[in-house]
């Protein structure tokens, strides 16, 4: 509700806005490119030379007191004025999540897309060495049993869920994908497509894999022409490598069988992979877009 009192007000706000100048046109631009303060870039693990708009890419971090003179910046930066009411109810909005994280969802309510940044926020204490000793822990008191669901396969160990949740050590190979698994997963599908190939299919740069990857039925014949001549089966080869070799969901997510398929003349002479069902290129292409549309 809050933040839908804080979208409204803004729109209201713009109802006699003046028209746009140039200058205060160009003040959206400016503001996102906006360096960090020293404290911001530091508490984000970021470059001296990170600015605002790749800040708000980690919403928890630039939440976070250390950035607050950064926050400032983004709010008080954008001038308003009748054309740039999108941007400045975007704020308002980011501003509102960032409430939003220092108050929870405690009442057993629906969760909020500020409930689940805090839950993934977790992964911060794989950073800390007194953090994973103390998982370490509880991970060797958590009972080795098995949690019944109505499925052998929907069954699960309670080790394993931890690992799942809590996990600071990458899981074995074939095994279920623990935290630290996952947030490598979602590092690599947040990094941009390599320039060459999101040219080559005329996509912005910046371009993430979610936009690249092959629909879940595509075929040889389905591509773009060139495609497996193009640099970008090279560049998904490179992100299924730098994948953790466990599984999620019953699948392994950095096996390249089905690139292989689809563009034989990429595939090793002397590799022996097999080839895998659509069905898991298409458990890849649902993981990958989740985990874009999350973050």
């Amino acid at each position: 509700m809050q933040l839908i009192l804080a979208t409204a007000l803004s729109i209201v706000s713009f109802a006699s806005a003046a028209p746009c100048t140039s200058a205060e046109f160009n003040s959206i631009n400016e503001t996102y490119a906006t360096t960090l303060t020293a404290a911001c870039a530091t508490s984000l693990k970021m470059s001296t030379s990170a600015t605002i708009s790749t800040a708000m890419g980690d919403p928890y971090g630039f939440c976070q007191p250390a950035c607050a003179t950064d926050l400032n910046n983004l709010s008080s930066g954008i001038a308003i004025c009748d054309g740039t009411a999108p941007e400045v109810a975007i704020v308002a909005q980011f501003r509102q999540m960032c409430t939003d994280l220092a108050n929870p969802t405690m009442n057993g309510g629906k969760c909020t897309t500020s409930d689940m940044i805090l839950h993934e926020s977790i992964k911060t204490m794989c950073a800390s060495a007194t953090c994973t000793a103390f998982l370490s822990s509880m991970e060797k008191q958590t009972p080795n049993c098995i949690m019944e669901d109505d499925t052998p396969k929907n069954s699960m160990s309670l080790k394993t869920m931890f690992q799942m949740s809590y996990g600071c050590t990458p899981a074995a190979v074939g095994a279920q994908c623990s935290l630290i698994d996952m947030v490598n997963f979602q590092t690599a599908a947040a990094a941009p497509v390599w320039a060459n190939c999101s040219t080559f299919l005329k996509l912005p740069q910046g371009t993430t894999i979610d936009k690249v990857m092959p629909d879940e039925d595509a075929t040889a014949t389905s591509l773009p022409a060139g495609f497996c001549n193009s640099t970008c089966p090279q560049y998904l080869l490179s992100l299924m490598q730098s994948l953790p070799s466990c599984t999620s969901g019953g699948k392994n997510v950095s096996d390249p069988s089905v690139i292989y398929t689809l563009c034989p003349n990429v595939k090793p002479n002397k590799s022996g992979a097999s080839t895998l069902s659509v069905f898991l290129w298409s458990y890849v292409v649902v993981l990958v877009t989740a985990v874009a549309t999350l973050f």
